[in-house]
């Protein structure tokens, strides 16, 4: 059969409808088998996205689907001249998004980063499947400036020539850029069968995504990594099959394809985020490669990368990272402490004002003997912290070496850390 790529084209390939009939919201919930599979409940317990800016680039988002109220804010049309990025003419950005971040109510789609904020970059034009050219590493560019802290795209095509600059913009500003890898042999209106791929995978410093299916098996449809980056190895795999989605209309359906395995590596990074805020890009991308579960050959291979995404190992594992730290789950920020940077969804760098006490609010400044307040209360938390910083030097320094380290890291330095050790680059398919 014929194969040709497709040059920025819209993945309808990358998200193939299976089944066109609607659902109740309860059947969707029942539906999503991955779910169980990547210990996405356990993982909740830990890390939910609060606080956590995700930027989504595709054909736009239905925000008002019941499944989204309350996630998606104000973003950007690249290619109309007016627009929010909330007109999502070809069905497929508001699918991407509910398995990113749709609510945690009982029914209807449970994203995995259901408490994360999304802005829309809408990069496709309404007649056609082809996104603008150069609109996305505009679209990568701007939502850097916004202020986001993951960006993801499922959308097929080569990457333009302001790619490798766009994705390096991104990744120096602790970005990660996660992208769909393609599928191949789908109907997309252009001949019998064709092979929608993203070119996206094979810029340096993606983060390429590959499908795997109910068994954890390689999905047969799934384009691999051969073409990705060689230098970092940064590619994973995600489940990709018969997934539940929200849909323009404000239903359902059920589709397939790595523009779905994509949100949940994207949405793994929100939580990984979210939990330990402190780390930099090389730290997220270490507790995302090197938890995930290993299939096929032992370490890096061109059907799962790394292994398949593992967010609850994410969270939970302790990770030894590029400069020999250790990022334990003893560091995890509490559930009920992340995203208080701000209360405003609108503020992408969770930069609010500190709340600063009335000068006539005497509970907050003396006591009766006329005493600042705040002497006392700064000497206690003092001796705290002291202690505190004490009991951790003394647990470290027994602590074993109960660590997530067996297989090498990725391969290259990131933005702001000195050289890992060298490792081999993927092998020829």
């Amino acid at each position: 059969m014929r194969r040709r790529w497709v040059s920025v084209c819209l993945i309808v390939g990358l998200a193939v409808a299976l089944t066109p009939g609607t659902a109740s919201a309860d059947e969707i919930r029942d539906g999503q088998w991955y779910l169980d599979a990547l210990g996405i409940h356990e993982a909740h317990r830990l890390s939910q996205g609060e606080g956590v800016t995700i930027g989504v680039i595709d054909s736009g988002i239905n925000a008002s689907h019941p499944d989204l109220d309350g996630r998606v804010i104000d973003g950007v049309d690249l290619v109309h001249s007016t627009g929010d990025g909330f007109s999502d003419n070809h069905d497929h950005g508001t699918g991407v998004t509910s398995v990113l971040v749709g609510n945690d109510d009982a029914n209807g789609i449970l994203g995995i980063a259901p408490k994360a904020t999304v802005v829309s970059v809408n990069v496709f034009p309404e007649d056609g499947p082809y996104a603008e050219p150069g609109a996305i590493s505009e679209a990568i560019q701007w939502l850097t400036d916004y202020g986001v802290d993951v960006i993801t795209m499922s959308i097929g095509g080569g990457g333009d020539s302001e790619a490798n600059k766009a994705v390096k913009y991104a990744n120096d500003h602790g970005i990660p850029v996660v992208v769909g890898v393609g599928n191949k042999y789908q109907d997309v209106g252009f001949g019998p069968e064709e092979q929608v791929g993203s070119g996206w995978g094979a810029v340096r410093g993606t983060i390429p995504v590959t499908g795997v299916n109910e068994n954890s098996q390689f999905w047969s449809e799934s384009l691999d990594l051969s073409l990705a980056s060689p230098q970092p190895q940064l590619g994973l795999a995600a489940p990709a099959t018969k997934m539940p989605v929200a849909t323009n209309t404000g239903g359902y359906n059920t589709r397939k394809g790595t523009s779905y395995a994509t949100p949940i590596v994207a949405g793994t990074l929100a939580l990984i985020k979210s939990a330990y805020p402190d780390l930099d890009y090389w730290g997220q991308m270490y507790r995302l490669m090197l938890t995930t579960d290993d299939k096929g050959p032992e370490g890096y291979d061109n059907k799962y990368g790394w292994g398949i995404v593992n967010p609850l190992a994410a969270l939970d594992d302790d990770v030894e990272l590029q400069d020999g730290s250790v990022s334990s789950r003893t560091d995890i920020l509490p559930l009920e402490e992340q995203g208080q940077q701000s209360d405003d969804p609108t503020d992408p760098n969770n930069e609010g004002e500190p709340t600063t006490p009335s000068s006539d609010d005497q509970a907050l400044t003396d006591d009766d003997s006329g005493t600042p307040l705040w002497i006392p209360i700064a000497i206690t938390a003092a001796a705290l912290l002291i202690a505190a910083i004490t009991l951790i030097l003394v647990i470290r320094r027994k602590r074993g070496q109960a660590v997530t380290a067996g297989r090498p890291p990725p391969t290259q330095p990131g933005p702001t850390t000195a050289p890992p050790p060298q490792y081999q680059s993927p092998p020829h398919s």
